[in-house]
């Protein structure tokens, strides 16, 4: 099928400006990663100091338990990039985009935290069927388990894709996404309540209203004027800090810390975080940090992947050794030297050849 039938049809919207890069973004998304990352070395109860984790930091743990909602920053953000992705994007073109950044990052990673889990750490039982199957990236939809509990999250991001890769093929507008960015959170929400487990994993319908609100601000971006916009962005704000934030208030934060906060806390910090996502797209600060974030934003995927279980064994072999706070820097340094591994001898030589190649395939199709 020949390119040109496949992509998305010529709307007065495609005569707007695009987006030009907003390097914000990608310091946003580390600091996100670095968020989450001190959750589960110094908040999420493990084993890997000896104690009870909120022992060895009584107060610092407060704060950090709070770096859950990292996860809620990054769908967030998916939101806005995806679109920006999509927009006037041919199937082709965004499938290679998609599939190009994910894979070769991950793939790597799967293969060094279950090198660390089966030969070097069996701290978690990980087989190696678990592992194989754990490279398809879809392994949760068969029942199969994590080799790493924040692969969750990809899962979540490839059903948000498909979605949009449906979208694509029907041709985005402006008018478009503004109804799916309000209904989808609609519908979402009645799954829930209807306990309409297939519907529910279908829509993604947890998280829809995080990704609403980033696609109601891409759309903001490109259309600063227009109210329709901004009051579904008001919308799905809402209901992103009305649900999305109790979700993960209650399931990540209160039942795998030995914290317990208050259901306003949730709210808060989900309403901050969409506000600083909005600051760093919709005003002059979207620049902030400039070429030099990019290496940010090259580290965070592989550094959101990597850092879980490799952290927690470097933090075993080193908490009676040395001070508690050294501990934590070694063990964050040696997650974000392993993550620019990932990056320089990986996803740096293989993601442009592999979607390039990818696009040029799928056009014959």
């Amino acid at each position: 099928m020949a390119e040109t039938s496949m992509a998305a049809p010529s709307t007065p919207d495609d005569k707007r400006p695009t987006v030009s890069r907003l390097y914000a973004l990608d310091g946003l998304r580390f600091f996100a990663a670095l968020a989450v990352l001190a959750f589960h070395f110094t908040a999420r109860s493990n084993n890997a100091w000896g104690q009870p984790v909120e022992a060895k930091f009584p107060h610092l743990s407060l704060v950090t338990a709070l770096g859950a909602f990292g996860v809620d920053i990054f769908f967030v953000i998916s939101g806005f990039v995806i679109l920006m992705t999509a927009w006037n994007a041919s199937i082709p073109k965004f499938a290679a985009s998609r599939v190009s950044r994910l894979f070769p990052a991950y793939w790597a990673c799967v293969a060094l935290s279950s090198i660390l889990l089966i030969a070097i750490w069996p701290v978690k039982s990980v087989s190696f069927t678990q592992s194989a199957t754990n490279f398809s990236m879809v392994q949760a939809a068969f029942g199969i388990g994590d080799v790493d509990g924040v692969y969750w999250t990809l899962w979540a991001e490839l059903r948000f894709y498909i979605l949009i890769g449906i979208f694509v093929a029907i041709g985005i507008t402006t008018r478009r996404v503004l109804a799916l960015c309000f209904v989808w959170p609609i519908l979402s929400g009645i799954a829930l309540t209807t306990n309409s487990a297939l519907l529910s994993e279908v829509l993604v319908a947890e998280w829809a209203p995080l990704f609403s609100a980033g696609m109601a601000l891409f759309v903001i971006k490109r259309e600063p004027r227009n109210l329709a916009a901004w009051l579904v962005f008001l919308f799905t704000t809402l209901l992103a800090a009305g649900y999305s934030g109790q979700v993960t208030l209650d399931r990540i934060i209160n039942d795998l810390t030995n914290r317990d906060f208050p259901p306003y806390v949730g709210w808060v910090v989900v309403v901050v975080s969409i506000g600083l996502v909005a600051l760093l797209t919709l005003t002059r600060f979207s620049q902030w940090g400039g070429k030099k974030f990019l290496v940010l934003g090259a580290l965070t995927y592989p550094l959101y992947l990597l850092h879980e279980y490799w952290g927690w064994w470097i933090i075993s072999l080193l908490e009676d050794k040395l001070p508690a706070y050294a501990v934590l820097a070694l063990a964050t340094a040696f997650c974000i030297a392993l993550a620019w591994a990932v990056y320089y001898f990986v996803e740096r030589n293989t993601v442009n050849r592999m979607r390039r190649r990818l696009e040029r395939d799928l056009v014959k199709l």
